[in-house]
């Protein structure tokens, strides 16, 4: 039986997603041969290099067969197929959804910004764990790393890792893990370099005779860290001591004991290494400080004057007239003894001054 000149309107035969490769499946019957075209969950139309048309012969009847094409990155969903001739049009409908991805590392590198990141890019489905291992291998606290998913499907996930010059340099892990597999990646943390940049200089006191200048500084490789006097001349290096603050080397301090023979003024600390030069200023000004003896003797006429004063004030409360009458002779010696005795047995104070008096 000849079905030339019949005709045939739009059926799909088969609608469904194949994970190997990775597309869905529309196939059709329809005569004259149909045009096929597919929606994706958002309503849109797909089109171009995506879609691939075959067609197959069944039964004297031309069946086509559309594929489409997707990778992780298109979004998952319900797709539809639409299938359509002069005769007629009729759909179909396909979840596309990746069921799970093991983990993969995709990439890993060292960004070198404002400060330092860590990046280590990867995919896997259910979404993973990610977390970064320092160069003793300890765990980095995950405050520390954001992750960000890449796509609509959350499929890929980046991890940045920002680190400073106070961090140690060495090689990083990062851990990608989800309930079907982990992998790990590495990459190493190095500072290439740092010009010098001053970041403290100050005058220091380290004692009542000895002061001391200390300049801050951090560069990457190490600088060489001078001193220069007031006059512009150049202080022995012997005098200063360079010290790292870090594990990193970067930054350093140089300390330069000055004492009250070397000259006062404004000292420059320069620091220096392939990359650049700064410098700084501090100015080196001995306080005024008075001498020990200055003090003793100064303590002894205080005291003293001290002393005196309140003698006065209490020879000042005994009454005029005895003053007036020891002046003059007007009593003796045994008669001033006796107003004493009087007087002080009178404050109550008899037994504080005169150990023979009774009151």
């Amino acid at each position: 039986m000849c079905f030339c000149g019949s005709t045939v309107r739009p059926k799909i035969l088969k609608i469904n997603l194949d994970l190997d490769p990775l597309r869905l499946v529309c196939k059709a019957e329809a005569k004259p041969s149909p045009i096929i075209k597919w929606l994706n969950p958002l309503g849109v139309h797909v089109v171009g290099s995506k879609i691939t048309v075959g067609t197959i012969t069944h039964q004297a009847n031309i069946q086509t067969v559309s594929f489409l094409n997707l990778t992780e990155d298109d979004p998952e969903g319900n797709y539809t197929c639409l299938v359509k001739n002069k005769y007629g049009n009729v759909t179909g409908n396909v979840t596309f959804n990746i069921p799970s991805i093991h983990p993969k590392i995709l990439r890993m590198q060292s960004d070198l910004n404002s400060s330092w990141g860590l990046v280590c890019q990867a995919k896997a489905k259910p979404s993973p764990n990610i977390m970064w291992f320092n160069p003793q291998g300890h765990l980095i606290n995950e405050g520390e790393a954001t992750v960000v998913a890449m796509d609509q499907n959350k499929i890929r996930y980046v991890s940045f890792l920002n680190r400073t010059e106070d961090d140690p340099e060495g090689n990083y892990t990062c851990l990608v893990k989800n309930k079907d597999g982990t992998t790990t990646g590495n990459v190493i943390f190095d500072i290439p370099f740092l010009r010098p940049k001053i970041l403290r200089i100050q005058s220091d006191l380290n004692s009542s005779t000895s002061w001391g200048l200390v300049c801050q500084a951090k560069a990457k490789p190490s600088p060489n860290i001078t001193w220069l006097n007031p006059q512009g001349h150049l202080i022995n290096e012997g005098e200063a001591t360079v010290v790292a603050m870090n594990q990193n080397k970067i930054r350093y301090v140089s300390f330069l004991n000055r004492t009250e023979d070397d000259p006062e003024g404004n000292y420059t600390c320069l620091v220096k290494n392939k990359d650049g030069t700064t410098t700084g200023n501090v100015i080196f000004d001995i306080p005024f400080c008075k001498a020990p003896e200055e003090v003793l003797w100064f303590f002894i006429v205080s005291s003293v004057s001290l002393f005196l004063i309140l003698l006065v004030l209490f020879f000042l409360t005994l009454p005029f007239t005895l003053w007036i009458s020891v002046l003059f002779n007007f009593i003796s010696f045994e008669e001033l003894m006796s107003k004493l005795e009087h007087f002080f047995c009178e404050y109550k104070i008899c037994n504080i001054y005169l150990d023979r008096c009774r009151c």
